[in-house]
C-alpha cells in the first residue's frame, strides 16, 4: 500500500489529474496516457493495460498487464482529508520478479507525482 496527499487538491480534482495527459507526462513519464473509460487502454511509464472500473473523484481500478503472467490488479482510492486528498494505491498479484519491481516503481511513481 502506497499513500500520498494533496493538502489543498479536492478529491474530485486529484482523481482527475490521473486522466491528465501533462500531469501523467511531468510527474511519471513521456507518453503516458489514461482515460476514464472503461475497458480503454492506458500506460504510465513502463506499466500499461486496460482501466476497468472508474467511480468520478473515489476510486480507479486498473489491470495491470504482467509479461509471462497474470495481470496485476491496482486500486488508487481518493479520500477527503481535511482540505485536500489522501490518494491509497492498492495493488495485488505483482509478481516476486523484475517486471514486478518494475511495477512497483512506478505505483511510487504515481504516488510522487501527487505529492
Amino acid at each position: 500500500m502506497l499513500n500520498a496527499t494533496m493538502k489543498t487538491v479536492k478529491p474530485k480534482e486529484a482523481y482527475e489529474l490521473f486522466f491528465d495527459q501533462s500531469f501523467l507526462e511531468a510527474g511519471i513519464a513521456k507518453k503516458s496516457f489514461a482515460n476514464p473509460n472503461p475497458l480503454s487502454k492506458f500506460k504510465v511509464g513502463t506499466l500499461g493495460g486496460i482501466l476497468l472500473h472508474a467511480v468520478p473523484g473515489e476510486m480507479i481500478v486498473l489491470a495491470a498487464s504482467v509479461q509471462g503472467g497474470r495481470d496485476a490488479i491496482v486500486v488508487l482510492n481518493y479520500f477527503a482529508a481535511g482540505g485536500g486528498t489522501k490518494l491509497v494505491i492498492n495493488a495485488v498479484n505483482i509478481p516476486d520478479s523484475e517486471a514486478g519491481n518494475r511495477i512497483v516503481a512506478v505505483l511510487e511513481s504515481i504516488a510522487d507525482a501527487y505529492k
